[in-house]
């Protein structure tokens, strides 16, 4: 598996605010972005890592997507599967069945909506091929 954050410089880090996170958090993210991004054609070093502007494309994605799980604290999706709400000392459950949620549901939990739009701006889910005019 790749880990996009290897390509990522200190300013990148910085700038996202993932300097703080932990290795697992990232690797993690790395790998959300390496299974969304699994059926793009770009090109690559021999490393199997994006070239050019597409190397800043998958960094700032991957560290879009480690904010995300960092402010959600739900890595898995799995808090979309319970059907259960926190409010402070409050929680209320849903009962087994009952608060079973869409798989569309589920993957909106799980992906950053920043990481799929820095992703598809740059034609790389679905299979297309990479567009290296990142922005």
């Amino acid at each position: 598996m790749r880990d996009y954050t290897k390509v990522m410089d200190a300013e990148t880090r910085e700038k996202w605010g993932i300097q703080d996170l932990d290795d697992h958090d990232l690797e993690s993210a790395s790998a959300t972005v390496a299974h969304l991004t699994r059926a793009a054609i770009y090109q690559t070093t021999p490393d199997g890592y994006p070239t050019g502007d597409l190397a800043d494309v998958f960094a700032a994605a991957t560290a879009a997507q480690a904010v995300y799980t960092a402010e959600t604290g739900d890595p898995t999706g799995a808090a979309a599967e319970s059907g259960s709400v926190s409010l402070g000392p409050l929680s209320l459950t849903s009962r087994p069945g009952g608060g079973q949620r869409s798989a569309q549901a589920r993957m909106a939990a799980l992906y950053a909506p920043r990481a799929l739009e820095i992703l598809a701006a740059h034609g790389l889910l679905n299979g297309a091929v990479g567009n290296s005019a990142w922005r």
